[in-house]
């Protein structure tokens, strides 16, 4: 049996800004179909030069340790970036676009074996508790108790929880209170967040990506929380054919601010007349712009979150 490959791009960036950060991993999945993102901040020396004798044994890092860490990061420290691709040439392709930046980065392009793939996200996915009711959980820690668990195989890292944005939209979920009959997750990736408004409320879902490869670990992940023949009335389609002809009590969209303006006339089609968005993927410094831009004049905000540099906002119809 022929071998498959992936092709891991390993970047190394230097005094980057997180909004150019940002735009450059946009770009990664939208123009050069990169499948998923693993991030190392600093190696273990440079951390253990920046500890210095803060680094106790067996001692947990303090929130002004990893303050110190960050601002080492943006004080000039390389931030080491792994990009996966399964084509060569897409790999080659963003490699020649970050080459041709203002400030280049040093990248190394190498091909593994595609079946180590998961491996590797197995030593960097943990469980996750977002509240006392709801936690991800990796699917080879799964047990026979899956009440307030999702249970997520991180495949390609289409999403599983762990990011900022989607940690955040899970907790706007997990504290509202009105009854969700219909929800969309439009930019769905691994569909942890749908797959969550099932397990809470009970709710029909519509799955929207477009990736074929994100939907397919959706529906994984589905299979993995689920029976299939339990799920009627929900839905996994890919974004071409989605039709906006439904009306949704609550609508997930965590993806990319200019992605978001560009889809806003379709998520507002879908939204019932009091019906709420949970809008993430952005930037702390981009909220006062995409809520100038998105739709001042029929949506009010709610309440806004944020982690570190990311934030969330919850919307609803006025």
């Amino acid at each position: 049996m022929e071998k498959k490959y992936y092709y891991l791009l390993e970047v190394k960036f230097k005094k980057i800004s997180e909004l150019e950060y940002f735009k450059i991993n946009g770009l990664a999945f939208e123009d050069f179909n990169c499948q998923g993102v693993e991030e190392f901040n600093l190696s273990e020396r440079e951390v253990d030069e920046i500890l210095g004798k803060d680094a106790l044994l067996g001692a947990e890092v303090s929130e002004a340790i990893i303050e110190k860490i960050e601002k080492s990061v943006e004080s000039g420290n390389t931030f080491l970036v792994k990009y996966l691709f399964l084509k060569e040439d897409e790999a080659k392709s963003f490699q020649d676009f970050l080459s041709g930046l203002e400030t280049p980065p040093v990248t190394d392009l190498k091909k593994n074996i595609f079946e180590d793939w998961n491996q590797e996200w197995k030593k960097h996915f943990k469980s996750i508790d977002i509240s006392p009711r709801l936690k991800v959980v990796p699917e080879w820690e799964r047990d026979q108790n899956l009440e307030g668990k999702i249970i997520i195989n991180p495949g390609m890292g289409f999403g599983t929880g762990s990011h900022e944005t989607t940690f955040l939209c899970l907790k706007f979920l997990d504290e509202l209170k009105t009854p969700l009959k219909k929800c969309l997750d439009f930019g769905c990736g691994s569909g942890i967040l749908g797959i969550a408004a099932i397990k809470l409320f009970n709710s029909e879902v519509d799955f929207v990506d477009v990736s074929k490869e994100a939907l397919s670990n959706c529906y994984e992940n589905l299979c993995l929380n689920f029976d299939p023949n339990s799920l009627e009335g929900s839905s996994v389609v890919i974004r071409d054919h989605f039709k906006a002809d439904e009306k949704y009590d609550l609508i997930f969209a965590n993806i990319l601010m200019d992605i978001l303006i560009n889809e806003r006339d379709t998520i507002l089609r879908c939204l019932n007349s009091k019906g709420k968005i949970i809008i993430s993927g952005l930037l702390n410094e981009q909220k006062d712009e995409f809520l100038k831009n998105f739709s001042p004049n029929t949506l009010k905000v709610l309440e806004s979150k944020s982690k570190g540099d990311w934030c969330a906002i919850l919307l609803e119809r006025v």
